[in-house]
């Protein structure tokens, strides 16, 4: 009843939330874009060699041309933050596929390792990259973490998603991943749970065959379709719901226990690894998102950048940036975002809020944390805020509940786009 209360409340207000980016003056001085609290830069590669039908992010089907384009105009706009000031220390690479194209992917990391200070790169691909020469050129380029999109290591629904011709079987995936483990600071394996027709056999096979593998980190996402993507997803992959998503929780989180340590609600590092967090917007405050759909956030400011190909590279080639809409957060928005995202990585020092606010977090969160605390999520003592174990699921229906509602957006934005029009317009 309660994770039912906490889904419906997050989804009213997640709505709420997202609805309220707006169009903005492309020549606007944003206030407070601080280049010197940013330091995670987040770019986004929409290409991928096949489409997946659960799949909600911002993403089309890989044509090399208009890929050429595309990451010349990201150089570009890599450049006109470099020109702002802007002095960023690590970069995310997420997707679709970054690594669709690795000489374009190789030309974008070595111009963004000149430009800025970059000490950590996390980059995003799929078991099918992982051959030796792939994974040479990935650490020649100075990949810290990879993160593999695996999903499931069941052929029966690796098939229902799409993903067993382009990137593998279960066995093929494997050896794959045996191959990389050993070769960087972090691998990172992405499962999907509660997915439609999984049934809990299957995830006790996976989680048997990852607990063998033994990954540095492997995170377990709740399926987190928009509303037009669970209609399509419906006809390939079965019926979805919410229904086995807890006891599918539980069964996961007992069985890392074994060998791993959680380091978010659904993130979970090998206990012999560092403690790192798979959520780089858990991480950090601010960050600054390039290329077609990416999202920024910096100072309260939720930012969005352009979701057709066509528009960004135009834009770009004016001396715009992407970014096209925009909300500013009031003061208790932005202290309730801190609150859901610093959580999800189980715990929060009070020294936190007291940096920020000069206050401790029961002064800022009086009715928050009394409710959260008598409903058995947190925990308060004299140093942090915790989350319990009840509290590690509720977060993740929090959480599941954001990203649905960006989902969401992303899906509305793309209705207004036509693929296969863009494409031929592009070039």
């Amino acid at each position: 009843m309660i994770s039912y209360l906490v889904s419906h409340y997050a989804r009213l207000y997640g709505k709420r939330h997202m609805n309220r980016l707006l169009p903005i003056e492309d020549n606007i001085d944003y206030p407070g874009l601080s280049v010197n609290d940013t330091k995670l830069l987040y770019a986004h590669v929409p290409f991928c060699e096949s489409l997946c039908p659960y799949c909600n992010f911002h993403r089309y089907k890989y044509e090399k041309d208009v890929a050429s384009h595309y990451f010349l105009a990201m150089s570009h706009e890599l450049k006109m933050y470099h020109d702002q000031g802007f002095g960023f220390t690590e970069i995310y690479i997420g997707g679709g596929t970054p690594t669709v194209d690795p000489r374009l992917l190789s030309d974008f990391i070595d111009t963004a390792t000149k430009l800025f200070p970059i000490t950590r790169i996390s980059i995003e691909t799929n078991p099918n990259f992982l051959s030796i020469s792939n994974i040479g050129l990935l650490k020649s380029l100075g990949v810290n973490r990879l993160s593999v999109g695996v999903q499931s290591l069941q052929d029966s629904l690796l098939k229902k998603m799409g993903r067993f011709d382009p990137y593998g079987s279960s066995d093929t995936i494997i050896q794959n991943l045996e191959q990389a483990i050993s070769e960087f600071n972090t691998v990172n394996v992405d499962m999907i749970f509660n997915l439609p027709d999984q049934n809990k056999q299957q995830l006790q096979e996976d989680l048997l065959k990852l607990n063998t593998l033994k990954p540095t980190q492997i995170s377990w996402y709740p399926l987190m379709p928009a509303i037009a993507t669970s209609l399509s997803m419906n006809a390939s992959m079965g019926t979805f719901s919410f229904h086995h998503e807890s006891e599918f929780y539980q069964l996961i989180d007992k069985n890392m226990a074994e060998n791993y340590r959680a380091s978010s609600a659904w993130c979970f590092n090998l206990k012999a690894h560092e403690n790192n967090i798979d959520e780089y917007v858990v991480e950090h405050d601010n960050y600054l998102g390039i290329g077609s759909g990416s999202f920024s956030y910096i100072n309260g400011q939720l930012l969005s950048s352009c979701f057709s190909i066509q528009d960004y590279i135009e834009r770009i080639n004016n001396q715009k940036t992407g970014i096209v809409s925009m909300q500013v957060m009031s003061l208790t928005e932005i202290k309730r975002y801190q609150l859901l995202m610093r959580l999800f990585g189980l715990r929060v020092p009070h020294s936190y809020w007291q940096e920020r606010y000069q206050q401790h977090p029961k002064q800022l969160f009086k009715v928050e944390l009394a409710l959260l605390t008598m409903l058995g999520i947190v925990k308060i003592d004299d140093v942090e805020i915790r989350l319990t174990r009840y509290g590690r699921y509720i977060w993740v229906v929090l959480m599941r509940e954001f990203f649905m509602n960006v989902n969401n957006y992303r899906a509305q934005m793309r209705q207004q786009v036509s693929n296969k029009i863009e494409l031929k317009m592009v070039i």
